[in-house]
């Protein structure tokens, strides 16, 4: 552990940590190189990536050997946006476990919260605001419904993956070009409920691309 700087000491009570979220020793020792390889290529306080890797992991139902496929996906997009580790597992609380049932993969929830967090909606409020959305997308009321359609897509389709959260993005772009900032800002809080309004929002004006 000391090539990478952490006492042994630290590494330990990582390992601790890991053993009472409910791995076993094989699976702990599995997922250490990556964990401590993010930590130091990220710069982050190894205890942060720790916490964030294995939250993650248990959102999603991933396997201990998973690690290193969710500490590349986070390494990426704190290395592109100004969410840290921290602020991905904070967010990933939330949103993941219904991020998980609508098949958006790690990488793509972790690139969501990302951009988010370019927009100032960080943290816990990143996963609450994107749960908000994806909840209505599974369960829309009637006028989440219709306003959906007039924005060019159907919670059906997505309900049944035949469009996943680029493709909503893309549409509302779409159906809002010539709208005012105030218009498609009424019509995202119709859709998608006024908390998480300004979450698709900053999505829609990053476009499909970035994310």
């Amino acid at each position: 552990a000391m090539e990478y700087g952490l006492s042994t000491k630290s590494v330990n009570a990582g390992m601790q940590e890991l053993v009472k979220a409910g791995y076993d020793a094989n699976q702990v020792t599995a997922s250490m190189p990556a964990i401590l390889n993010a930590s130091k290529a990220s710069g982050e306080d190894f205890n942060t990536v720790m916490q964030a890797t294995t939250s993650i992991l248990s959102q999603y139902g991933l396997g201990a050997k998973e690690a290193g496929r969710v500490t590349d996906s986070l390494s990426y997009v704190a290395n592109k946006t100004k969410a840290g580790f921290k602020d991905m597992g904070d967010a990933m609380v939330y949103v993941g476990p219904v991020a998980k049932s609508v098949g958006m993969d790690v990488e793509q929830t972790a690139a969501a919260i990302g951009i988010l967090s370019n927009a100032g909606i960080q943290g816990e409020q990143a996963g609450t605001a994107l749960r908000g959305a994806l909840t209505r997308l599974l369960k829309p009321s009637e006028q989440n419904a219709e306003t959906m359609k007039e924005l060019g897509f159907s919670a059906e389709e997505f309900k049944k993956g035949q469009i996943g959260l680029p493709d909503v993005i893309d549409r509302i772009k779409k159906s809002t070009e010539g709208l005012t900032d105030a218009e498609k800002a009424s019509l995202c809080a119709k859709a998608f409920g006024t908390e998480s309004q300004t979450a698709m929002n900053a999505l829609v004006n990053e476009g499909s691309d970035a994310l």
